[in-house]
């Protein structure tokens, strides 16, 4: 509760301010917390990912990134769409969520949720 108060105070002493705080904070702190963010997401999503899915799919991954950095993201993803349709359609093991399904779980099958003693839930359902 202390910081939800803290936090209250502290962005309505920022609206009441007479001048604007962020012509106090210098430009390269904004770049330097996109570079951040750009190689995170960069190294989660193409250098981690690849122990999580096929190689064929990786290669989708990365010929997908670099067409977007070629010919702009909605070209590259429309190539990158293109070529795993293209890919499934030549039968490369691409993941099919059938195959990578658990198999205690099956897909569609409620689950059990320990806090309602037992009774089946099923999430998502009308």
């Amino acid at each position: 509760r202390l910081a939800g108060f803290v936090l209250a105070l502290c962005e309505l002493i920022i609206l009441v301010l007479p001048f604007p705080i962020l012509s106090y904070i210098p430009n390269f702190f904004f770049g330097s917390m996109l570079v951040m963010i750009c190689i995170d997401l960069m190294y989660e999503w193409l250098w981690l990912v690849r122990l999580k899915i096929t190689p064929a799919e990786y290669v989708i991954c990365l010929i997908s990134f670099s067409m977007i950095q070629i010919v702009g993201v909605e070209y590259g993803i429309l190539a990158g769409v293109l070529l795993y349709v293209a890919g499934s359609k030549a039968g490369l093991d691409l993941g099919d969520p059938k195959l990578t399904a658990r198999p205690e779980e099956p897909v569609g099958q409620s689950e059990t949720r320990p806090d309602n003693e037992g009774k089946d839930n099923n999430y998502g359902a009308i």
